[in-house]
Formats: structure tokens, sequence, C-alpha cells
């Protein structure tokens, strides 16, 4: 207020106040002390939590003492921190800072800016404080909370670091700004730092809760779950209405329970890998399989091949007794330690079953998993239903207050998100950046637990028990909730591949992916379903994502690998397995190791890095690779390089190493099969089929070599069964439709069969069947239709698990037995089949060790070729009829392929369907058209039907398409005689004729010489006008007198030639 001083007297040197002037100074006097009053009566009320009646005070201290700067600060303190309305302080703190711009003032609108959230305004402020008191440890602590809610945290870090010496020379406690540092550390995923940090706090303040539940978090992330279980015991014991509490505990007794389970595999590997060198030093023949079929087999192996054969040169011993996984009491072989797998015989992709499955399919029993971690995941189970029960309530008080989404403030302990409002220039400051939390994690706050995520953990428990259906509940539950987060479609589809269900699984991630383009687990996932169906590339390209978003992930870059070998493309292959091994943890067990240089061993080979393979197969030995595998895969390497009697060798060592297991005796039978070793060959499939009792493809390579070898009916009968009983596998998957064909122009209507052994053992056909192309009498299907040459072997790709293997639990997709879907061969018709085409696949297990020889990652498809082969061996034996329905089935599937069409005609011939013989000889000359056989056999039809013009031109183009053949040319003269005698049923117009003219209209037989040479009446009767003049030329030839051409002289020798006449030489 103006003060007037104008009424006074003045001497000198005295000042007197005028009577007006003194009575305005007592008064103003009167009100500041009312004003300092007031401001005494507000702090008591403050005191007593009277807050709108100290405000009252206050403003009563203001206006009567307006330009007193402690009263405004004050009264805009209270406004602020007590009457929770910083917006309405701010007029006071900047009527404040006019009085007097002080640092003070500053700290206290920085104070109410941030709690406004207006925090780069705040942090002006409190720079300004700064730059007045530079070495003002709470200032400068302000300022680093200042710029951890901001999510500046690199700087947050240098602030909280230099205001800790400043506090504790004024007496200051330092633990919250230790805590504060540690928490920014870990926000940057320092987790180590931040881990030293809080153990430094917890020495400073070892009762502080917040800092034990930091820790706890930190050890988590660190894999020290039993660290982190006593650290969150005491946050349940401290608060025990706390969700987050109970969520924590299961949480970390969930990962307790996972980590247990694995370390005794990985004590048993680190053991064996100790144990290795000892064993390396093991002689080569100390370790041999003594009893037993197995040992019978592998020993006649060994006598044709591995003792005249030289395996120093180029080559190193592995020692067969010292291999990791070694050989049991009873010449079986033991369980290799670690890995993802651990068995004899299994799936080649089980180790990627064993991802897709977790290695429980079914719920565990006391047997698998240890009564007390069952027990435990139930506890867990128990806390994490308290969690959601507390949540629930929590959600629902927040809910009444209207505080959801308010900064939370407790015993000095801050929750808010980034620039969010919130009185928190103190304390400790939990930041919960919701964007970057994953379910899964545990929680630092109540606050920082999202919905649906204890739904989310549960489901994972009950994983964990193999409950599958419940752990799906509670996975729809957490998407019903948040259908925002891509973890839980993503588990969804993790649910579906545990249950095999591949399809569903698929649509789920993709679903995920929709959510999230770049979400890790869902691209590895969906990428390793599609590998395990056979669609790599599709998988290579989701893997590709993955790995852009984790480069380092090691299991991404060995399914990467993987993916690559499918595709033949080794070169990149082998640098994503190298990859791998550099990104590999320390605390995976050997056998990962051993595997991997066991894969990159696999496209050495396909490589011709010989090199790389012997420093490869090295590693993988000393990691914990099984010799016998290794062995294995020299043998195939000296498969491939032609070295036959070397690769039976290695084969040998293999099969005498692990004698059970099937797909080294396969890999050696198809080096007998080259070999033509057929003898040895049914031995090692005769012993695999024991070991994969009623397995398909065993039952069809074996039927082959039965068929090849033909010493006989037995041969031929043996050939029979297994060839039946592998087509009753397909019968058994087709019992709605018939095989739906082929379409033109598909990989199948180009080749029948890309097995090397089966082609091998198809080379071996009967003569006359094998002769039936044109181009001469190649080796069966080699030779008509750009088939698998006879005696290749077909492209393996060695077992990326070798001994490392776990038990086969086979999918449909991945077992190797009939199979539904139109792949392969069975593509279906025009338009797509009504019914899915069985197929018949080279089982996995045992195509596994030779793809990368032939560059075919792809098992190849059997089903024409069995249906072929099944047709071929009963047209031997003389049961047309069924061949008839054999070869159908096969024509069903290549429709167009010459040779399945010419032995279907055949068939028909001999079942006297020939009109329908013909029909599919004019099927073959379309694409043959020179083939002189399928004319000569064709003019035989017409000959029966009596369309003896026709006959005539197909038998005369016969003979002139190779007129050396001398199956081609007919004795017209002698054949006239007959005729003109009255034999058969030639029109009278050439009977009495015996010119050759006359005949050429109307032939009807081959040469009859060689029909009575070869003293087949079977053939005479085709080849002749009549079963009496085949008799009669069998007696002219004989020199036996004849007295009737219609068969009333009977000869007992005749009859006998006519007993032994059959066979499928036509």
């Amino acid at each position: 207020m103006p003060w007037e001083f104008s009424d006074h007297h003045v001497r000198p040197n005295v000042f007197f106040w005028s009577p007006k002037a003194y009575e305005e100074r007592r008064q103003v006097n009167g009100r500041r002390r009312e004003a300092t009053e007031c401001y005494r009566r507000a702090q008591q009320l403050v005191e007593d939590g009277e807050y709108e009646e100290a405000e009252e005070q206050l403003e009563f201290a203001v206006a009567a003492w307006p330009d007193n700067a402690k009263f405004v600060l004050a009264l805009g303190s209270v406004v602020c921190h007590y009457l929770r309305d910083p917006e309405g302080s701010l007029d006071w703190f900047d009527r404040a800072i006019e009085i007097k711009d002080s640092h003070q003032h500053r700290m206290a609108r920085a104070a109410a800016a941030a709690a406004m959230g207006s925090l780069e305004e705040a942090l002006e402020d409190v720079q300004h404080a700064l730059d007045a008191q530079r070495m003002n440890g709470v200032y400068m602590r302000t300022r680093a909370m200042l710029l951890e809610r901001m999510g500046r945290y690199k700087e947050a870090i240098l602030d909280f670091k230099a205001a800790v010496p400043l506090l504790r020379e004024d007496g200051v406690p330092v633990a919250d700004c230790i805590i504060n540092q540690g928490y920014c550390n870990r926000m940057l995923h320092k987790h180590a730092e931040a881990q030293r940090l809080f153990e430094d706090a917890s020495k400073i303040s070892p009762s502080d809760i917040t800092v034990r539940i930091l820790l706890g978090c930190t050890f988590m992330e660190g894999r020290r779950y039993k660290d982190a279980l006593h650290m969150f015991e005491s946050q349940l014991a401290a608060h025990a209405d706390s969700p987050a509490a109970h969520n924590n505990m299961a949480l970390a007794i969930h990962q307790t329970v996972v980590q247990e389970e694995a370390l005794p595999q990985h004590r048993a590997a680190s053991s064996a890998r100790k144990e290795q060198p000892a064993g390396l030093e093991r002689s080569e023949g100390s370790h041999r399989p003594s009893t037993g079929a197995a040992c019978a087999g592998a020993g006649a192996a060994m006598a044709m091949g591995e003792e005249d054969v030289e395996l120093s040169d180029d080559d190193f011993d592995f020692g067969d007794g010292g291999c990791v996984s070694g050989m049991d009491g009873a010449g079986g072989r033991s369980t290799p330690p670690g890995g993802r797998g651990s068995s004899s015989n299994e799936d080649p992709k089980q180790w990627l079953l064993n991802v897709l499955q977790a290695d429980a399919k079914d719920a565990p029993s006391a047997s698998s998993r240890a009564e007390q971690h069952t027990e435990q995941l139930k506890k867990a189970l128990e806390l994490l239903n308290r969690a959601a029960e507390l949540f629930e309530q929590q959600q629902h008080e927040l809910e009444a207050t209207g505080m959801r989404g308010v900064c939370a403030s407790k015993n000095g302990v801050h929750a808010l998100e980034p620039n969010t409002p919130g009185q928190a220039l103190d304390g400790v400051l939990l930041m919960l950046a919701h964007s970057q939390r994953v379910p899964g994690m545990p929680a630092v706050h109540d606050a920082e637990i999202q919905e649906g995520e204890i739904e989310y953990n549960r489901g994972q428990v009950h994983l964990a028990l193999g409950n599958l259906n419940q752990a799906e509940e509670d996975f729809s539950a957490a998407l019903e909730i948040n259908p925002t987060h891509a973890h839980y479609p993503h588990f969804r589809a993790v649910v579906y591949g545990r249950k095999g269900n591949y399809k569903e699984a698929i649509n789920w991630n993709m679903q995920a992916l929709a959510l999230n383009p770049g979400y890790f687990p869902a691209n590895y996932h969906l990428g390793l379903v599609l590998h395990l169906l056979g669609r790599h590339a599709e998988a290579l390209e989701r893997m590709d994502v993955a790995l852009k978003r984790k480069p380092h992930a090691a299991a991404a870059l060995e399914a990467r690998g993987s993916m690559l070998q499918e595709l033949d493309n080794h070169r990149d292959a082998i640098v994503a397995l190298q990859d791998a091994l550099h990104n590999l943890s320390a605390d995976e067990p050997p056998s990962v190791t051993a595997r991997l240089h066991y894969a990159i061993a696999q496209s050495a080979i396909a490589m011709h890095d010989v090199g790389l393979l012997k420093d490869s197969l090295r590693q993988a030995r000393i990691h914990g690779q099984d010799a016998a595998s290794t062995y294995n895969l020299r043998g195939l390497l000296a498969h491939r390089e032609k070295q036959l009697a070397k690769a039976a060798a290695y084969h040998t060592r293999a099969v005498n190493l692990a004698p059970n297991e099937a797909r080294f005796l396969f890999d050696r039978s198809q080096v007998n099969v080259e070999r033509g070793a057929l003898d040895t060959a049914l031995d090692d499939l005769s012993l695999a089929l024991k070991m994969l009792p009623g397995n398909a493809s065993l039952l069809y390579f074996r039927g082959a070599a039965y068929y090849a070898r033909a010493r006989g009916a037995d041969d031929d009968s043996a050939a029979l069964q297994d060839f039946e009983a592998a087509a009753r596998t397909l019968r058994g998957h087709s019992s709605a439709a018939p095989l739906a064909a082929a379409r033109s122009g598909t990989v199948a209507s180009q080749m029948l069969v890309r097995s090397s052994a089966g082609a091998g053992v198809l080379a071996r056909l009967s003569p006359a069947a094998s002769g039936d192309f044109e181009g001469g009498g190649g080796g069966g299907f080699g030779s008509g239709g750009g088939l698998a040459r006879s005696g290749t072997i077909a492209s393996q790709m060695l077992n990326r698990s070798g001994a490392n293997a776990g038990p086969s639990r086979l999918s449909p997709v991945a077992s190797g037995e009939a199979e539904g879907g139109a792949a392969g061969c069975g593509g279906g018709g025009s338009g797509g089949a009504a019914h899915p085409t069985p197929t018949l696949r080279v089982d996995p297990r045992l195509w596994e060790g030779s793809k990368i020889i032939c560059g075919s990652p792809t098992p190849p498809d059997l089903t024409t070729s069995l249906w072929y082969q099944l047709g071929c061996v009963q047209a031997r034996l003389g049961h047309f009829g069924d061949a008839v329905g054999a070869f159908e089935a096969a024509a069903q599937l290549l429709p167009t392929h010459p040779r399945i069409l010419h032995e279907l005609a055949k068939c028909y011939q001999a079942t006297s369907r020939f009109s329908d013989a013909i029909q599919c000889f004019d099927r073959v000359l379309v694409q043959q058209p020179r083939n002189a056989r399928a004319l000569f056999r064709r003019g035989l039809a017409y000959r029966s039907l009596k369309q003896y013009d026709r006959a005539a031109a197909d038998m005369e183009r016969a003979r002139q398409l190779e007129p050396a053949n001398a199956a081609m040319w007919v004795d017209y003269h002698r054949l006239c005689e007959w005729v003109s005698s009255g034999v058969g049923s030639a029109p009278s117009s050439a009977r009495g004729c015996a010119c050759v003219s006359c005949m050429t209209r109307y032939p009807s037989v081959p040469s009859l010489h060689e029909a009575v040479q070869a003293r087949d009446l079977k053939r005479l009767v085709w080849t002749t006008v009549s079963v009496a003049a085949a008799r009669c030329f069998l007696l002219v030839r004989r020199r036996q007198a004849v007295t009737t051409v219609h068969g009333h002289t009977r000869d007992s020798s005749l009859a006998s030639e006519n007993g032994r006449m059959g066979g499928w030489e036509l």
C-alpha cells in the first residue's frame, strides 16, 4: 500500500513520524503479527491433517503480508502437496518467484510442474536451481529423477552417481538414490550393473522390501531362480495382500522347477565330456557286440567288406569304445547325455518335435517328473489363483475411487509411467514401461501387472504340468481380456503345437504376427512348424524375420541351417550352423555343440569339403557325438564317391557299434544293393524290420530286394508278402475313394521313384519286362522315363542328432508311413481330388542317413513304385487278376507313364480283356510311336479280336522297326500251311494259300520257331491260331507223328511240358 510521509517535522539528523504515518505503521505491524500467527496455526493444522483449514489460514497470512515470499511459498506447497492441486499452486509459486527468484522457489515450482506432468518446465527450474547450488546433492537427485521419468536413463544414471557422495556429506540417506540408479540400469537392460547396485543398496538397508523385490526380479532375469525365490518369499511375507507378490512367487517356483529338471542332464553331459579323452584312447576293436541276430548280420557284412579295405588313408579313427553314449551290457545303444533327444531309431526331426512339443505331450507321471516338482508346480497354481483374486479386488477398488492410472505412491515408493503426472521427486522411483514389459516377467509393483497377465502365467504352469486343455483355457482368457498382446495368441499356437495340430498352430501364430509382425517367438515357432511340415522355403522366410529381431539367437540360427540343408543350399547352411555355434549360450549342454558340428559335417559331404568334414566330425566326437554316427557318415561319403567297399566297411563299423540302429542297417543295405550283394542286403533289411516292426518303407525295400534276387518261387512269394503288407498301409488310409490320378506334367508324372535303392532293385526286373521299352532293354525304370539310374543312392541328409536323440514321438506328417494328402506322386486330378490320396514315403528315420548324398532332402514317394512292383510280382506268379488291380492303381497315379501302361496292357491280355489292352497300348504308342514291342503286342490283341488287317499292320510295322529282333518275325509259310489244312480261324480267303502276301493281311503269330524252341505252350497259345495248332507245332518240332490237327493225339511228354509252362516272361 502507498505510504505518505508528507505530514512530519524535520530537524537536523532527527526523523519524526507524523501521527498519521505512525498510525499506519502500527496497523502494518499488527497485520504482520496476525499473518505470522496464521502461518503458525497453518503449520499446526498441516501436522494435524487439516489441510483445507491450513490453506485458509495461509491465505489470511498472504493477504495480511502480501510481499512475504515465505507465506506465499507455504500456501503453494499446501495446495500442491497436501490438497493435490498442483495446477492451482502454480500461481502462488510464480508469485513467490516474482517476489524473490531463489533456488528454493524454483525447486518448489519444479515440484508442482512435475506433479502436473510438465517435466520439461520442471527440469528447467531444477537446472536454474543447480546453477545457483552446483554441489547440492538433493537438487542433483531431483534432476536425476526427472530425467528418469522422461526416459533419459543414461543421463539419470550420471546424476544419481554424482548425487550419492554429496548426499553422504550432508548426512542424507543414499539407499534410495542407489536403488534408482540400479533401476535405470535395469531399464537399459544392464542387468549385471543393476544387480550390483541393488546388492549395494541391500547392504545399506537390508530390511528394505523394495530392494529385495528388485533383486528378485534381477535374479529372475539372470536365471538365478533359487535366489529370486528367496527374495520373493520376503516380499510375500511383507505384502500378503499383493497380487504382485503371489505372481512373482509362482513364477520363481515354476522357473526353479524347470531349471532343476534340466540340470541333471547338464551335469551328465559335463561328466561325459570330462571322461571323453580317456575313452578316445581305447582301441578300435575293444567294444564289439558278440551275440544276437544283429551281430550275425553285421559279421556277414564285415566279411564281405571291411576285411579287405584299408581305411587308414585320409581317414582318422574315432575309437569304437570311446563314444560318450557307449554300449550297454546287452550290446544296445545307451542314452547319450543332454541334448534335445536321446534314443535310437528316432525321427530325424525329433529335435524339432521336442521344441514344438516340449518333450511332453501328455500329463507327466511320477516316473517322468519328480513328485516334489509336481507339488511345487501345484503350489504355483494356487499362488496364481490367489493373485488373480487379489488383482480383481484391487481393480474394483481403483475403479470405485477413480484412482486407476494415477501414480501409485506408498512408503516412499512411487510407481508411474514415463512422462506422466505424479509427485515423485524423492524416494524410490519405479517406472512402469508397459511397452517393454513381456508377460511372464516378475512385477516390481502391483501397478505393473497388466490385465490377462496372471492368466497367461497360469497357462504356462499348466503347460509345465502337461495340462494342455487348462493351459488353452487360460491363454484364451488372457486373449479375451487383452486382445492386443501378441503373446496370448502365440501361446495358443504353442498349445496346438504340443497337441500336434499344426494347422491351428499356424493360424494362431499368424494372428500373433498380425498384432506384432516382428514378434520373435511367433516367427520362430511358425518357422519350426512349417519346417516340420516340409514347407521349407516359407519356414526360411519366417526364420529370417525372427533373426532380424534377434540376430544372435543360436536356436534360430540352427533351425535356419537345417532349413537351408532341406533346400539343398549347403553353403549357406554351413555359415548359419557355424554362427549358431559361435552364439551358443554357456549353459547349453555339450550335446547341442555336438549336434551342430555333426550337422556341419553333413553339409560338408554335400560340398565335397573333406577338410571341413574331418574337423567337424572330430569336434562332434569330442563333444559327445557317438562313434557309430560318425562312422556311418563316413560310409555315406564313401558311398557318394562310389567307393563301395570302403562304404560297406564304414557302415559295418557303425552297425557293430550300434546294432539296434535301423538307419545304419538300412544305409548298409543300400550299399550292398548297389554292389549286387542282395543276400546281405536282405539280412540287413530283415534286422531293421525287427527294430521297426511293420515299417512300410522297410517292407517295400525288402520286397524289392526279393523281387530283384529272383531265385525262384520262394523269392517271388516273399516279395509278394512284403509288397502286400506295405500296400495294406495305403489301403488302410484310403477307405473313401480310389487313388486319384496325378496331373500331367507334375514331378510325379516324370519320376516314379527317387529312391536309389528302389531304383536299383527295380532295375533288375525280369528280362521281358525290362525289355518292353522303346530304346532297348535298359534297366527297369531307368530305361523308360528318365527315372533314377540303377544302383544310385538316394539323396540323404544325415541324422542331425546322431546318438543325441530323443524318444520317437512321430507326428503323422513325419512318420514316413502312409500319409494322406496330394503330395508326391499322388497329386490329384484337375481341380483337386475329392479325397486325399494316401502316399507311401520313405520313413524319415531311414531316409535321414542319405538325403544329402543325392540332393533330395524330401523322402521319396514310393507309392507308384509299390503298386507297380506288386503288379509285376503278382504277374510273375500268374495272379493276373490281382496284377491288373495293382497296375491300375499305379496308372491312376501316373496315367501317362509308358511302362506302367505297357504292363497293365499285358495283364489285360492275360485276362482276355483285349479291348482294354488295345487302349493301353494306344496310350503307350502316343508317347513312344516307335515302340516295336507295344506294336507287336497290340497286333496280338487285334488278332484275338479277329481284326486281322490291323493285326497284320502292327506286326509288320514292329518287324520293320526291329528287323534284327527274331521275335518280330513270323513264319508265314509254315503258318499258312497249317491254316490251309483247316487249323484255326483264318478267313476262307486265306485257306489253301501259301503266299507271304496273303498271310501279311492275316497274321496272327510272332516267331513260332522261337516259341517252339522255348517249348512254351502258353506262348504258343497266344501266338498261334489255336491251341491245337500249338500242340501240333510242338509235336512236329520233336519229330513226332501227327495224325490230326484237332488235338486227338495225346502225348505224355507234351503234357509234362505243358505243366512246366508259365511265368510272366511275356
